[in-house]
C-alpha cells in the first residue's frame, strides 16, 4: 500500500487505515470530476498490478450537495 498514494497521483486526495483506502475529491467542476474518475482508474490499475482484490461490497459513494440537480461550473 506504500506506492498507492504515488501511484494515483501525488495530488490525490486518499485516506489509508491498515487495509482500507478511501479516495475522495470536492467536485465544483467537470475537470474535477473528471480528475476523482482518472485517479480511481489508476487506483484500479495498482490493485491490478498488485493482485489485491478490492471488495465491492465495501465500496460506496456519498454526494452531498446544494441543488437539487448537479450543475457544473464551466
Amino acid at each position: 500500500m506504500n506506492d498507492l498514494i504515488e501511484s494515483c497521483g501525488d495530488d490525490c486526495k486518499i485516506c489509508l487505515f491498515a487495509d482500507d483506502a478511501r479516495l475522495y475529491n470536492h467536485i465544483k467542476s467537470r475537470a474535477d470530476a473528471v480528475a476523482l474518475q482518472s485517479k480511481s482508474n489508476n487506483f484500479t490499475n495498482w490493485s491490478d498490478k498488485w493482485l489485491v482484490k478490492l471488495n465491492t461490497k465495501k465500496c460506496k459513494v456519498m454526494s452531498f450537495h446544494h441543488h437539487h440537480s448537479v450543475r457544473y461550473a464551466e
